[in-house]
């Protein structure tokens, strides 16, 4: 038994090349934010989490709890579109690698508020988002493959 203990240890004690998370947040966040695109382009972002008024289906005024964004913004259309619009400058930045983990604290939480103003439209995908999302809050991926590592001279080489 000893000896099976020491060989699953080992099996999980090595360390990760930095290209390992780097790849993965490169497709990640490049889907990601390809799937937010397509939202902008197909002029989605106002019906989705957009309040009743503007023609929206959430309702974040109309809840029994009204959600933090809109309690800290107005409930109107401008406020969808600039937590979109941070939304996908923080998927862009976490692309590129430029304040990878911030970009990614950000990202879940924007996101997480969006979830809130329209739940019914929050899938078992967008839940799975969030969670890698949270995984890169805690990973620096932008030490390799990134801007983090130019910015801040941890270049990694091949």
């Amino acid at each position: 038994m000893k000896a099976a203990w020491i060989t699953w240890r080992a099996l999980w004690s090595g360390d990760e090349h930095p290209r390992v998370m780097a790849s993965v947040r490169i497709a990640f966040s490049s889907v990601f934010l390809y799937d937010l695109l397509q939202i902008w382009r197909f002029h989605l972002v106002v019906p989705l989490w957009g309040p009743a008024d503007a023609g929206g289906m959430g309702q974040p005024d109309r809840q029994g709890q009204v959600v933090e964004l809109y309690q800290w913004f107005a409930a109107d259309v401008h406020t969808a579109r600039l937590a979109f619009g941070g939304l996908v400058l923080a998927v862009a930045s976490l692309a590129a690698g430029l304040f990878s983990q911030l970009a990614a604290l950000v990202a879940v939480l924007v996101y997480a508020q969006l979830a809130r103003v329209l739940p019914e439209a929050d899938r078992g995908i967008d839940l799975l988002l969030r969670n890698v999302l949270l995984l890169f809050v805690f990973v620096p991926s932008g030490r390799f493959a990134g801007l983090d590592a130019y910015i801040f001279g941890r270049l990694h080489r091949i």
